[in-house]
């Protein structure tokens, strides 16, 4: 049985916003602070929440095109917040971010076994955008947003080839990849999926680490 997508593009990203706009609420509630990093942003820091969640779940989304790709990514991005988290487990809030962590790389890892090529289970618009929305939520709780730029290195990457794709075409009417977002360059350059799985869950690896 197949069950088409039922929501518009705009009307995903309507429900983006809204369930970013209600987390900044909740987040401003409930006092926590209104910067990235060490600066002070103050009333902007709300539009900075639904930017920051709002273009991480949609460049999951865009990562999500090769079987077991995102999951892999995902198990990948949460386990460095857990550790990130278990540093600073006597900071309020940190150990039940710490056990939502733990929960993601579990989830994620159960779903792994059918999400990987030839995929049984596939995790569509509803699971990427969820785990971007997430990832996004777990580096402002923690107060390391900017680390999320280098934990995620493998999802800017996909969402700015995607970006350099289209302003190329636009202006110059050439394209800088064969096709984006750029895991699909290197599929029709000849890569298996699994080479280019296991190539991308090693960058974000790296990238882990180094955060």
């Amino acid at each position: 049985m197949c069950i088409r997508d039922s929501f518009k593009a705009w009307q995903k990203a309507l429900c983006q916003v809204i369930v970013a706009m209600i987390f900044t609420v909740i987040y401003q509630h409930e006092g926590f602070q209104m910067g990235f990093g060490n600066s002070q942003l103050g009333w902007l820091y709300g539009l900075s929440i639904i930017f920051w969640m709002v273009g991480f779940s949609n460049a999951v989304n865009l990562t999500d095109g090769l079987d077991g790709l995102v999951s892999g990514l995902g198990i990948i991005s949460f386990l460095a917040y857990f550790i990130i988290a278990l540093v600073g487990i006597n900071n309020p809030g940190y150990p039940e971010i710490a056990l939502f962590c733990l929960a993601m790389i579990g989830t994620l890892a159960g779903f792994f076994p059918f999400n990987h090529k030839p995929a049984k289970i596939f995790m569509g618009d509803m699971g990427s955008l969820a785990i971007g929305a997430s990832l996004a939520a777990v580096s402002l709780l923690l107060h390391h947003e900017w680390s999320l730029l280098v934990i995620g290195i493998v999802y800017v990457c996909e969402t700015a080839s995607v970006m350099l794709q289209v302003a190329s075409f636009k202006l110059t009417g050439k394209r800088i990849f064969k096709m984006s977002p750029i895991h699909h360059h290197f599929e029709m350059c000849g890569w298996s999926e699994w080479k280019i799985d296991i190539v991308f869950w090693l960058v974000g690896l790296v990238a882990a680490v180094i955060a």
